[in-house]
């Protein structure tokens, strides 16, 4: 590869999820609708059927941010103290270009699945900081947060359905809720 080529050699390279097909999407909520009636009255159904209609524009929309250079596996595990207590990043085969909401939403799960509190907002702060101070960049942390509630939605649509058949009210309701408020929190400026 010439040099001169690799900023639009960079430009071109994208990432893409598939749109999902009607029957796909017809899975997703009919899979989702099973779950809800093991729970009557405890659910408002309404969020799910507007789910299933903008889930391509959000999978669109979320495929249009930025590409950067991730680490791809992100998480607590692949960090390191040296004897000078400077964090060193390790496990850096999965390097590549994606999006820094996918590196930034998966530490932060990671974090949450083992009942470590974070405070996301703070946590994008401190993100902005260190890209600001590495390279003069600015990095709108609203923007990576509708990023990530976007994936939530996603993920979370497509395939948490599958693993809530007989559990609990409230463990359903946590997946739940999370993917309603995430997705009026990505859908605002998508309508």
């Amino acid at each position: 590869v010439h040099t001169d080529s690799i900023p639009e050699f960079l430009h071109c390279v994208r990432t893409h999820s598939a749109f999902l097909s009607v029957q796909q999407i017809e899975e997703s909520r009919a899979g989702w609708e099973c779950v809800l009636k093991e729970h009557p009255g405890a659910f408002d159904e309404t969020t799910l059927k507007h789910v299933a209609d903008k889930i391509n524009k959000i999978i669109e929309w979320h495929e249009s941010e930025e590409k950067v250079l991730i680490h791809g596996d992100f998480h607590w595990d692949n960090l390191l103290e040296d004897d000078q207590g400077d964090v060193l990043i390790c496990d850096w085969q999965n390097v590549g270009l994606g999006a820094a909401s996918g590196d930034l939403g998966f530490f932060m799960s990671r974090l949450v699945s083992d009942d470590v509190g974070l405070d996301q907002m703070l946590f994008l702060k401190c993100y902005a900081d260190a890209v600001r101070d590495i390279s003069g960049a600015s990095v709108d942390t609203q923007l990576i947060a509708r990023h990530i509630a976007a994936a939530n939605v996603i993920t979370s649509f497509v395939f948490w359905h599958r693993y809530l058949h007989g559990e609990e009210t409230e463990r359903v309701r946590g997946i739940f809720k999370k993917m309603a408020d995430d997705f009026q929190l990505v859908i605002k400026d998508l309508i």
